[in-house]
């Protein structure tokens, strides 16, 4: 990888294929998530059995501007008319047994490099690969909803449909309080709660 440029955003799968391959004998399950905009409200692994989990959000590919550019951009126009009924499965967090998120950083990392003309140094394009892989069959995993109480990605669900909860101090998204939070930032009431709590 010396001889190519990758963004941080598709060199962070190679690195963390190094690190699952490294310790793999010490680890049972790993999770690969996004740094920034990532809350925890309880163990992510407690609702895990022994498939991949990843986040859906809430709109389909078809609907999402961005998304739709980054298919077409790696995939072409055909690819993303197929997939443009499909739900958009966010890049940013994917958790499970250490095997399996071994065969999926790979399947990850071997489809970038297959496509590195392409993606070298474009940011985001992992998101374009990673629904590829799931909706074409390539990668086994478990896609949950901001309903499932595991994952929520934020960015398109309604503020209406989160809350605080006074009692318990937990943030719910559609009545439940999710394991992980991500994109907490897009929502100001959200963003607000994580200053207060954790600043």
């Amino acid at each position: 990888l010396g001889r190519y440029s990758l963004d941080i955003m598709l060199e962070r799968f190679f690195l963390a294929l190094e690190i699952v391959q490294t310790h793999r004998n010490a680890l049972t399950h790993v999770l690969l998530a996004d740094s920034r905009d990532i809350i925890f409200q309880r163990d992510p692994f407690e609702q895990i059995g022994s498939r991949l989990a990843s986040g859906l959000e809430e709109k389909i590919i078809g609907d999402c501007p961005r998304n739709s550019d980054w298919i077409i951009q790696v995939y072409g126009a055909d690819v993303h008319s197929r997939l443009s009924k499909r739900a958009v499965v966010c890049a940013g967090v994917t958790l499970g047994p250490v095997r399996e998120v071994e065969q999926y950083l790979m399947s990850m990392c071997g489809e970038i490099w297959r496509c590195l003309p392409k993606v070298a140094a474009i940011e985001q394009y992992d998101q374009a690969i990673h629904n590829f892989l799931i909706y074409n069959g390539r990668v086994n995993l478990e896609l949950t909803d901001n309903r499932s109480g595991m994952i929520a990605t934020l960015h398109y669900e309604s503020t209406s449909n989160i809350q605080i909860d006074d009692v318990t101090g937990e943030a719910k998204v559609q009545g439940k309080a999710p394991a992980i939070i991500h994109q907490y930032d897009r929502h100001d009431n959200l963003l607000r709660f994580v200053q207060e709590r954790f600043s």
